[in-house]
């Protein structure tokens, strides 16, 4: 069974380099490039677990986790941000977020993450 990740990052680039990246794991990914379209995306397919960047324009990542935390969305969540104060680090612990991970780091990690938050860790390459 496939693992489908949803990244969600204003950057196109890094959501190619990450969309790229997580399926030489092995994982499907879609993409949405900002809130909304992540959140119509995550209503038309249910992904395994999203990587979720911060800082993004109209409705950041904490909002919009926010948004679908109180919807009753379980999905998976790994916040994602080049911001690692101890505001953001706060607001991850108590957004409903699985984990975070500050940029840089390395794919291997993020991929780590989102594997067991997708409750699939026993599917990492060897």
């Amino acid at each position: 069974m496939a693992i489908l990740i949803l990244v969600v990052d204003d950057d196109a680039e890094m959501i190619q380099m990450m969309s790229v990246a997580l399926r030489e794991f092995g994982l499907d990914v879609v993409s949405a490039p900002d809130a909304e379209t992540a959140h119509a995306v995550l209503h038309g397919v249910l992904p395994d677990a999203v990587l979720l960047d911060v800082a993004m324009p109209r409705m950041d990542g904490f909002e919009l986790l926010a948004e679908w935390r109180r919807a009753g969305i379980l999905t998976p969540v790994l916040l994602h941000t080049a911001y690692n104060t101890p505001e953001v680090r706060e607001r991850a612990a108590t957004s409903g977020a699985n984990d975070v991970v500050f940029k840089p780091t390395s794919i291997d990690v993020i991929a780590a993450k989102l594997l067991m938050a997708a409750g699939a860790s026993e599917s990492l390459p060897s």
